[in-house]
């Protein structure tokens, strides 16, 4: 291959890559479809299931808190990726807003496996929610003020 063919070929390698990048750039702008499919589908379960236990206080309550908590929990992911770096607190506000909504959720399901397992398999399912809990804790607050100190 001579210097014009490697010449041209490179060219057209570096064309196509900013081409894939420009498509690329246009889905991370336009990836709203996608959710809002995905959050109006969950939208329409809930409701369907609370429709169908209206007579039924408890399985209301935990479609109402698993439903809100998890819609709150993407709102708060998708605010606290758009905070610059400099805004620390109110990235840690965030921090602590998506703890406190993951350990709702995680509690929520919890409470609702238990109820239906036998007693030694429904401490494990509370020892393992509590220990996701602690470990989220420590990841999102120890270990990130650790890296912070670090820097």
């Amino acid at each position: 291959m001579n210097n014009y063919e490697s010449f041209f070929r490179n060219r057209r390698i570096e064309r196509e890559m900013e081409t894939i990048q420009i498509r690329q750039g246009d889905l991370r702008e336009e990836s709203w479809f996608l959710p809002f499919i995905s959050v109006s589908f969950l939208t329409f379960n809930s409701g369907v299931a609370v429709y169908r236990n209206r007579d039924n206080p408890s399985s209301l309550n935990f479609i109402i808190t698993a439903y809100v908590s998890f819609i709150s929990l993407m709102w708060c992911i998708n605010a606290s990726e758009k905070v610059p770096k400099e805004d620390s607190l109110r990235k840690w506000r965030y921090r602590v807003a998506i703890w406190v909504l993951a350990s709702i959720l995680n509690l929520t399901f919890s409470n609702r496996i238990s109820a239906v397992m036998p007693l030694f398999m429904s401490v494990f399912v509370w020892a393992l929610s509590v220990l996701c809990i602690i470990g989220t804790f420590y990841i999102f607050f120890v270990m990130a003020d650790e890296a912070v100190t670090a820097k």
